[in-house]
C-alpha cells in the first residue's frame, strides 16, 4: 500500500481506532500485527524472507551480547545481511554483465533471472545492522524480546523507505506501551496533509509529466527546455521524498509518546541540539546554494536518464545549446513556484500557531479546517496522476 492511496488511508484510520480501543500495554502487539500485515499485502511470499532475516539477526544479536568474542557475531551479522541484500540487488546485474564473456568463452550464456527486489530490503537491512552495531558499542545494551525486535524492524510508518531508527530512541518506549497525545495527533494530521500535497500535487501532477517528456528524448529539445527539465527533476525528487517523510512522520506521531523517535529521527540536528527552523535564509548564502543545486542537478542526470548515453546527450545539450531559444513558460513558472515554496513553508509553519491564537478558538479552528480541507481536496483531485515514491527503488 502506498502512503498516497485510499487503501492506506483506510488501513491507517482502522489501526488508529483499534489502538485507541486497547489498553496501552497491548498496543505494541497490535502494531506488530498491523506492520506484518502491511508488508504481506504487497508480496506475501517476501514476508517469509523478512521473518527469516529477522530471526537470524536476532539470534546473532543475542549471541553477540552473551559472547566473550562479540566482534565475531557482529561480523557474521554484517556478512549475512549485506550478502542477502547483494543477492537480491546485484545478481541479475552481475549475470547480465558477465553474459557476453561467458557466451564468448563457452558458446552459451546463462539466462538473466528476473528478481523482484523485496520491498524496503535496504532499509530494514540497515535497521538491523544499526541496532547490532549500537549494541556492540554498548550504545544500547539491553536486548529486546523477539516481538519488540520484530516491531522495531518492521514498524510500518518507516518500513518501506526509512528513516532508519536508533534502538535507544524507540525500543525503550515500546516496552512501556503506547499513549495517545492530542497535540501529536493534531501535528500528525497536518504532516499527512502536507506530505500528500507535496507528493501528489507537486511531484506527480506538476513536475513529473514535463520531466518524463524531456528525458524520453534527450538532446532533441532546446537547451532551455533541458535546463528547466533538470531543475524540475531536482524538485520532483525533493517533493517526492519530502512528502514521503512527512507522511511517515504522521503515521508515527499519531501514536503519541512511544513513536516520537520516528519524528525526531527525520529532523536534522546539530552538535548544539536541534537546528532552528525559524532562522532566516541569508542572501549571502545564495551563490553557494545555487552552485550546490546545479552540481546536484548535473549528477542526477545519470540517475534519471535511461542509459549513460542518454545522460551524456542531455548534458551535451545543456553545455552546448543555444540559450537564446524560447524558454518553456509554464514549466519554468512551476519550477520558480517550487523554489519559493521552501521559505513559504517555513513562514507558514512558524506563523500558523500565532494566527490561530490571534483568531481565537472557534475562528482559528474554522480557518485551519478550511485550509486543511482545501489541501486534501486538491491532493485528492490530482491523486490519479502519480504512483509509487521514487525512493522505493533503493
Amino acid at each position: 500500500m502506498l502512503f498516497n492511496s485510499l487503501p492506506f488511508a483506510v488501513f491507517l484510520v482502522t489501526i488508529c481506532l483499534l489502538l485507541r480501543a486497547l489498553p496501552p500495554r497491548s498496543r505494541p502487539s497490535l502494531l506488530l500485527i498491523a506492520s506484518l500485515l502491511f508488508y504481506a499485502l504487497w508480496i506475501p511470499v517476501y514476508l517469509l524472507l523478512l521473518l527469516f532475516e529477522i530471526a537470524v539477526n536476532y539470534a546473532l544479536l543475542r549471541g553477540m551480547l552473551r559472547s566473550p568474542r562479540p566482534r565475531l557475531w557482529l561480523t557474521t551479522s554484517i556478512v549475512f545481511s549485506l550478502g542477502l541484500l547483494a543477492v537480491f540487488k546485484y545478481t541479475a546485474f552481475a549475470i547480465a554483465t558477465a553474459a557476453p564473456l561467458l557466451a564468448h568463452a563457452f558458446g552459451t550464456a546463462p539466462a538473466v533471472p528476473e528478481i523482484l527486489l523485496p520491498l524496503g530490503i535496504s532499509f530494514y537491512t540497515f535497521q538491523m545492522l544499526g541496532l547490532a552495531i549500537d549494541s556492540y558499542r554498548r550504545d544500547f545494551a539491553p536486548a529486546p524480546g523477539l516481538a519488540r525486535y520484530t516491531l522495531f524492524i518492521a514498524f510500518f510508518p518507516h518500513f518501506i523507505a526509512g528513516p532508519i531508527l536508533r534502538g535507544r530512541d524507540l525500543l525503550p518506549q515500546l516496552e512501556h506501551g503506547i499513549v495517545f497525545d492530542s497535540g501529536k495527533t493534531h501535528r500528525g494530521i497536518w504532516l499527512l496533509a502536507c506530505g500528500l500535497a507535496k507528493k501528489t500535487i507537486f511531484a506527480d501532477f506538476l513536475l513529473a509529466p514535463f520531466v518524463d517528456a524531456v528525458f524520453a528524448f534527450p538532446g532533441v529539445s532546446t537547451a532551455p527546455v533541458h535546463l528547466v527539465a533538470a531543475w524540475a527533476f531536482a524538485f520532483q525528487i525533493y517533493f517526492d521524498f519530502s512528502g514521503y517523510t512527512d507522511m511517515a512522520r504522521a503515521g508515527a506521531s499519531w501514536c503519541g509518546e512511544a513513536c516520537t523517535a520516528c519524528c525526531s529521527s527525520c529532523t536534522a540536528r546539530s552538535s548544539a541540539g536541534r537546528l532552528r527552523t525559524d532562522a532566516a535564509l541569508r542572501w549571502r548564502d545564495l551563490p553557494k546554494i545555487l552552485l550546490l543545486f546545479h552540481a546536484t542537478c548535473l549528477l542526477w542526470l545519470f540517475f534519471r536518464a535511461a542509459t549513460f548515453a542518454d545522460a551524456w546527450l542531455f548534458a551535451h545539450r545543456l553545455f552546448t545549446g543555444n540559450y537564446a531559444a524560447p524558454w518553456p513558460a509554464l514549466p519554468l513558472a512551476t519550477v520558480l513556484l517550487c523554489a519559493a515554496l521552501h521559505p513559504l513553508e517555513r513562514l507558514a509553519r512558524n506563523r500558523l500557531p500565532r494566527l490561530q491564537r490571534a483568531l481565537g478558538g472557534t475562528w482559528g479552528g474554522l480557518v485551519e479546517g478550511l485550509a486543511l480541507g482545501a489541501i486534501l481536496a486538491l491532493a485528492l483531485a490530482v491523486s490519479g496522476s502519480g504512483g509509487e515514491f521514487i525512493y522505493f527503488q533503493f
